[in-house]
């Protein structure tokens, strides 16, 4: 048996699979409010002897953890985790003393991405691109069936590239980023934007209410929605010219709401890519949903010490 961990910024996804990859446990519990690493980790490890005990087990051969952030090439420290505001921590040594296990970290994204290409909606593809739309955006890239991270680990920040001049600043410190246009707290920031312009009252909370709008034909929500999918195609056709996949997968939460949006973002990708000579990449939806992260980090884990 092996485990995954998805480390996020309100959950933690914890799973352990048996040898033919099933999910034998899966449990989400709540991220340390503190960010404490040590602590987060003491929780990961209760959340896996759980997991143990239910099996009526003892043993995990490996463990692969996903966390927000870029990790260091022998896959012990965590470099840079802005959401979890972590630098060059060391993450992973209690639960090997622990479980006796053999530990790896891993860009979440890429965890996720992976885990659509071995047992997703990317199977089968081995140059494909999964961008994960949530809070903000991420990505996952597979080259030649593997995860590919770049010189120093950064490759897979789709979020971050510069797609115009936006009014408000993303997180990362800087103006114009994918995901202060293509995200869940762009659609709301931009909504409620507009709603103040027009002397509106009325407020959003989430990007499940912006598209709850738009399905309803508010004539704001449909424009956010619109301008959510346009910089979105934006992304996606940056993302064509530069790796060429045969597949984009939209996973995330926003992706739950893809039918609302997918058709028209195809549209404008069709519309705008660069060398319409040749076959676009097939776009769709995630299929794993919530668990790509720790599914894609387990067997991450597991191929680290079979290789």
């Amino acid at each position: 048996m092996y485990a995954g961990i998805d480390i996020g910024g309100t959950t933690v996804g914890v799973a352990i699979l048996g040898e033919s990859d099933e999910v034998l446990f899966y449990e989400k519990i709540d991220t340390d409010r503190s960010y404490d690493p040590e602590k987060i980790e003491l929780d990961i490890c209760r959340a896996v002897e759980r997991g143990l005990f239910v099996l009526g087990r003892d043993k995990i051969e490996s463990i692969g953890i996903g966390v927000p952030g870029i990790v260091s090439k022998n896959r012990d420290r965590v470099i840079a985790c802005t959401n979890l505001d972590w630098k060059d921590i060391a993450f992973g040594r209690i639960l090997a003393e622990k479980f006796g296990s053999n530990v790896s970290l891993y860009n979440d994204a890429s965890s996720a991405g992976y885990g659509e290409f071995k047992l997703g909606a990317m199977k089968h593809s081995p140059n494909s691109v999964l961008m994960t739309l949530g809070t903000g955006l991420g990505g996952g890239i597979i080259r030649d069936s593997h995860i590919y991270e770049g010189a120093n680990g950064a490759a897979s920040e789709l979020g971050h590239m510069t797609v115009g001049d936006n009014f408000y600043t993303c997180g990362c410190g800087r103006v114009g980023c994918l995901e202060t246009f293509a995200s869940g707290t762009a659609l709301v920031k931009y909504t409620n934007k507009v709603f103040m312009e027009q002397n509106q009252s009325f407020r959003v909370g989430s990007a499940r209410e912006v598209f709850d709008l738009c399905t309803q034909g508010d004539e704001i929500g449909v424009q956010a929605v619109d301008r959510f999918t346009r910089y979105l195609a934006i992304g996606i056709v940056n993302v064509i010219a530069t790796i060429d996949p045969e597949k984009i997968v939209l996973g995330g939460g926003l992706s739950l709401s893809g039918d609302i949006y997918l058709e028209k973002l195809k549209e404008y990708v069709m519309e705008w890519r660069y060398f319409k000579e040749i076959p676009p990449p097939v776009i769709e939806l995630s299929r794993l949903g919530e668990k790509a992260g720790v599914l894609g980090a387990a067997l991450l884990g597991r191929d680290a010490i079979s290789s």
